[in-house]
């Protein structure tokens, strides 16, 4: 349950990828999109268990899920992440931080949405993704926190893979 839950996490994740000139090598080595993706897939396993997962059970269920989603060593890329984790590489912590207040935001559990500063940015832009694909205003802001956290490192991988 909590591998399907944490490879199903991160398909949304990957089509971005994909629409944003695929995914690469780098993607997988890049700390900030690792630590979106780590949160991400762990919120959602523990979500699909109860919380009731244990750490060898949630160490498994991320491995095979970044296995499968990389087709790569999925051991190789847990062992990176808990280096950016020991660490304290400030762009995997960001991005954890990031991914939270996302999946905070979607179970409504941010009452005061002036005080975030993603929040109040994403807002910002919700007028224009309503006016332009439709929708509600919790998947506009939704949206557009993706595009102003997960999305940007993407490009300035491309960027740097075309210089």
């Amino acid at each position: 349950m909590a591998t399907q839950a944490a490879k199903a996490a991160l398909r949304p994740l990957l089509a971005i990828a994909q629409m944003k000139g695929g995914m690469s090598y780098w993607m997988w080595q890049d700390p900030y999109l690792l630590g979106f993706m780590n949160f991400t897939a762990s919120f959602y396993a523990k979500a699909e268990t109860n919380n009731k997962i244990d750490a060898a059970g949630l160490g498994y269920a991320l491995i095979e899920a970044f296995e499968n989603a990389s087709n790569m060593n999925g051991t190789a890329i847990a062992e990176k992440m808990t280096g950016f984790m020991d660490q304290k590489d400030p762009n995997f912590l960001r991005s954890m931080q990031d991914a939270t207040t996302i999946a905070l935001y979607n179970a409504g559990s941010i009452t005061d949405e002036d005080i975030d500063p993603l929040v109040v940015e994403a807002n910002k832009g919700a007028e224009i993704i309503m006016n332009n694909f439709g929708g509600d205003r919790l998947s506009a802001v939704s949206a557009n926190m993706i595009q102003l956290t997960y999305a940007w490192p993407l490009r300035e991988i491309r960027k740097e893979e075309h210089a």
